[in-house]
């Protein structure tokens, strides 16, 4: 059984900058600290504002109080991390974007018994991400050609050449 537990508060002003803690925020790494809350591999999760970002954490950490982390994985954590961005959080709040715990709770995992399998699941699947991470690095870098000839054409309009 996964446990799900609350993050603690730590103002900016309390926050000691240039420590080594990564403190964690509903909207990933918000800054450092010399002191951590946990010491142990977690998955924190947007509990307030950005509803649906989780974050895998395999170092020590404060997860702060817009957040939950999970204890007692018995899961592969990288398993349990795909897992659960696969799933939609729902948004119980009325004007703040919010996760309640119950509903955390509530989601079924669904996970074959044995962690070797978990383990080639999530290989699987950072094979597959790996290909859409070139994908993305083609249409980023023929975008920032495109942008580049956009800025080419204009100069040759505006010095004359284009319409020779």
């Amino acid at each position: 059984q996964v446990k799900v537990k609350y993050g603690k508060g730590l103002p900016d002003r309390d926050r000691i900058g240039k420590g080594k803690i990564p403190v964690y925020g509903s909207s990933g790494k918000v800054g450092n600290h010399n002191k951590q809350l946990i010491n142990f591999n977690t998955i924190v999760i947007a509990r307030k504002g950005s509803v649906g970002n989780n974050f895998i954490v395999k170092e020590p950490c404060w997860p702060i109080d817009t957040t939950y982390y999970l204890e007692d994985i018995n899961l592969d954590i990288d398993y349990l991390y795909y897992f659960l961005n696969s799933s939609i959080f729902k948004d119980t709040s009325t004007a703040i974007p919010s996760l309640r715990r119950n509903d955390l709770e509530s989601i079924k995992i669904s996970f074959p018994k044995s962690l070797p399998t978990q383990q080639i699941i999530v290989s699987a699947i950072e094979s597959k991400f790996s290909v859409i991470d070139k994908v993305e690095e083609i249409v980023d870098n023929s975008l920032k050609k495109a942008e580049m000839l956009r800025k080419s054409i204009l100069k040759s309009a505006f010095e004359g050449r284009l319409i020779k």
